[in-house]
């Protein structure tokens, strides 16, 4: 998991808000990964799970 501030500029100053990435996986050869961005950083990270989790695709080990 990762969380980043990223800031557009406005008119009336910096608008920051907060990036998150978030990978899951089940040790058993499943990943998923999940980016999204908002306001606050509980937000960001909930639905960055939220996104990880619907994304899951199976990765081959080994042959």
């Amino acid at each position: 998991m990762k969380i980043t501030p990223v800031q557009k500029q406005t008119r009336a100053g910096q608008r920051t808000r907060f990036k998150a990435f978030v990978v899951v996986g089940d040790g058993k050869g499943h990943v998923g990964l999940g980016v999204k961005c908002s306001k606050e950083v509980a937000t960001a990270i909930s639905g960055a799970i939220i996104l990880a989790k619907l994304s899951v695709i199976p990765v081959r080990r080994g042959y």
